[in-house]
């Protein structure tokens, strides 16, 4: 027991090297391989050649954190000619992007419809920039497209979800991929990414979508778990998703990660039905609340180690603060590196433990089990003074 001890204590200090070492920005992962080219051809030395290739292998392999969502309360659109001043109806139109952004829910942008008139304190301030797009006006004259920039007040629009029971998501989102499964032709795929891909930017989730081609579903295949959690590790951190498709274009899903899950059927075809699967697939990461779930509130405590400074601090609880299924958060102490929290959430610690972990400056390091009660231990590998 002892040496396995060991033996784990090692592994986590070495993970915790290589996610210091990896997560460093582009500029400086270039300097560092530019440099050991130099040294390379400088002393020909077979260890250099080794530790080079090494390092290239980890920075392809993308150990990186889940970035916040930008541009959450902006919202773009394509206009035939410059604008003294937008009218109400672009204004709606940049209102229903964003309130489907910030809120995650396409049902949002009916908010705006609702609206007797769009006030003007929604709206914060407006640009214009050129495009080599060309757009046809109503008289069907050509121009080259100008891309109008809305920016909105994060308060008012806050405010007008919650007042319609809505709450904003936040914005750190789960980066989702889905894992297509079946006999799809390449066009076939191309088409389902397209779709997907547009209707995760609508509501602002990062997204890729990978082909397993040929490869068809067997309910009881135990290692095709395994498979996909082997084959996923170059994208990071990611909620995986898999989905079959027959040749009628009728699909089920599943969730990998989830041991219990089961496979979900759907009735209609893959295109159609892909907003409202999408709706699911976002409440089953754990960021997303479903309304009637948030009647049960349950209190965990979280320990995180190595906040050093004031600028650790006001990190962490910025981002725990932004995540819209924890609910309330207290500080219980602050004290030699160590902060403590107690947070209310509809979510169970599995689930809990998966939404801490879409930013990995949160490293979790081991649950503290006491009687009924559980701590979520944590590490924090945040960029000092950041």
């Amino acid at each position: 027991m002892k040496k396995y001890a060991q033996h784990s204590n090692r592994l986590r200090e070495w993970r915790l090297l290589y996610v210091k070492v990896f997560s460093l920005n582009y500029s400086s992962a270039v300097f560092l391989l530019v440099l050991l080219g130099v040294l390379l051809r400088v002393l020909n030395v077979k260890y250099l050649m080794s530790l080079f290739f090494v390092m290239c292998i980890a920075l392809s392999a993308t150990y990186s954190r889940a970035e916040p969502v930008k541009n959450l309360y902006q919202s773009e659109q394509l206009v035939a000619k410059s604008l003294a001043l937008p009218g109400a109806v672009l204004i709606k139109s940049g209102m229903k992007q964003v309130l489907m952004k910030v809120s995650g829910s396409p049902g949002a942008a009916d908010i705006v419809d609702e609206l007797p008139s769009v006030s003007a304190h929604y709206l914060r301030e407006f640009r214009l920039e050129s495009t080599r797009e060309v757009v046809t006006d109503a008289q069907r004259n050509d121009y080259l497209a100008q891309r109008l920039v809305l920016q909105f007040e994060p308060e008012a629009i806050n405010s007008l979800l919650s007042g319609h029971g809505i709450k904003p998501l936040g914005k750190y989102r789960p980066r989702l991929l889905i894992w297509l499964l079946g006999d799809v032709d390449n066009a076939t795929f191309v088409g389902y990414k397209k779709v997907i891909l547009e209707h995760a930017a609508a509501l602002a989730f990062p997204a890729d979508v990978v082909l397993d081609q040929g490869r068809k579903l067997k309910q009881n295949n135990e290692r095709l778990s395994d498979r996909i959690r082997y084959r996923t590790k170059a994208f990071g951190k990611v909620w995986v998703v898999v989905v079959s498709i027959d040749s009628d274009n009728r699909f089920v899903w599943r969730l990998p990660d989830l041991d219990d899950s089961p496979w979900h059927s759907v009735k209609g075809r893959f295109v159609e039905e892909v907003p409202s699967v999408f709706q699911l697939w976002i409440e089953s990461s754990g960021i997303k609340v479903v309304s009637q779930d948030a009647i049960y509130l349950n209190t965990q405590q979280i320990t995180v180690t190595s906040v050093k400074n004031v600028a650790d601090y006001a990190a962490i609880m910025e981002y725990v603060l932004s995540l819209s299924s924890i609910y309330r958060v207290e500080v219980v102490s602050l004290s030699h590196e160590v902060l403590t929290l107690s947070v209310q959430s509809p979510l169970k610690v599995a689930a809990l433990t998966q939404v801490l972990s879409l930013d990995s400056r949160m490293m979790l390091m081991r649950l503290l089990q006491g009687g009924d009660a559980i701590s979520l231990r944590w590490r924090w590998i945040g960029t000092r003074g950041k």
